[in-house]
């Protein structure tokens, strides 16, 4: 094959329509001439070449997602751990092996047709972030993400969750080896020989309820629990019964009474009964307690 030392010209042919596998789109002119004085003589040769360009085809799309449960911002499920968003990325995968980021690509498509009304997806520079969204509700949520460019799909299955409430449980106060495999008891006694008498006291702990099932978390953040007592029947603030020590959750005694305890965790309440009382037949006073916790609606 000679090599051509004058100007070899290549121009993309102008295409109308769809079907530019069937049609010349390159172009390419000989002229020896275009560069000296004789520049007006028509090219040597002239031919418009069909390019076929043969793509190797998508088979999958994959989707790598940073969190599949999450909660509303400003929920309590927040401040146990749970996320309130995701970041998600998806690619392609092709017939010869080979991938293709395709996160913020503009043939990507974001389908929320299936979630519900319960997410959001948000581009930024960064990638694609799926957060729940405030008026969706609790529940299941399907994001499909699909392409302009192939029939590939794929399916990222989201759980909405919400905390319902809280739910009481005590235990021995102060710790001690084993304690926590202790059944707490159900009578405080009072100490012999203590002037003012003095009672046993309980730890109350708190475990927030979720929405969708999962087992109780339990609030390690102590501190950000607020416990209440109040009398019965006039519900007044209790002067009988307090609730201290360090992490604000230590039970004490100071005479018979019935009192309900209100526990507060953020946005969320659940109101508890503990009943107390005195056998004065017992040759050593106590104070029996009956309690009963229950989850109240959440407060939101």
């Amino acid at each position: 094959m000679a090599t051509v030392k004058h100007p070899l010209t290549l121009s993309v042919l102008p295409q109308v329509g769809a079907d530019l596998m069937s049609r010349p789109v390159v172009g390419v002119v000989w002229n020896p001439y275009a560069e000296t004085f004789c520049s007006d003589l028509p090219a040597v040769a002239a031919e418009n070449v069909t390019l076929v360009v043969a793509l190797p085809a998508a088979t999958d799309a994959r989707a790598t997602v940073q969190h599949q449960r999450i909660t509303r911002v400003g929920n309590a499920a927040q401040r146990v751990g749970v996320p309130t968003s995701s970041t998600v990325s998806i690619s392609l995968q092709f017939a010869d092996g080979t991938a293709k980021e395709m996160t913020l690509d503009n043939r990507t498509v974001y389908d929320l047709s299936a979630a519900n009304g319960r997410l959001a997806v948000k581009k930024t520079a960064g990638g694609v972030v799926v957060s729940a969204e405030d008026a969706g509700g609790v529940g299941e949520a399907i994001l499909v993400v699909r392409f302009t460019h192939t029939s590939v799909n794929v399916t990222i299955g989201f759980t909405v969750t919400a905390a319902t409430g809280i739910s009481l449980r005590t235990a021995p106060f102060p710790t001690f080896p084993g304690s926590a495999q202790r059944v707490p008891p159900s009578i405080l006694r009072a100490v012999a020989g203590t002037t003012p008498t003095t009672y046993q006291q309980l730890a109350l702990l708190a475990d927030l309820e979720m929405t969708d099932g999962v087992s109780a978390v339990a609030i390690q953040d102590r501190v950000k629990v607020t416990f209440l007592a109040f009398t019965v029947p006039d519900n007044k603030k209790s002067t009988t019964v307090s609730i201290g020590g360090t992490d604000g959750n230590v039970l004490t005694a100071s005479s018979p009474s019935v009192v309900n305890v209100q526990a507060l965790f953020y946005n969320t309440f659940t109101t508890g009964m503990l009943c107390f009382g005195i056998d004065a037949s017992h040759p050593q006073y106590y104070i029996v307690i009956l309690m009963r916790c229950y989850t109240a609606g959440a407060k939101r």
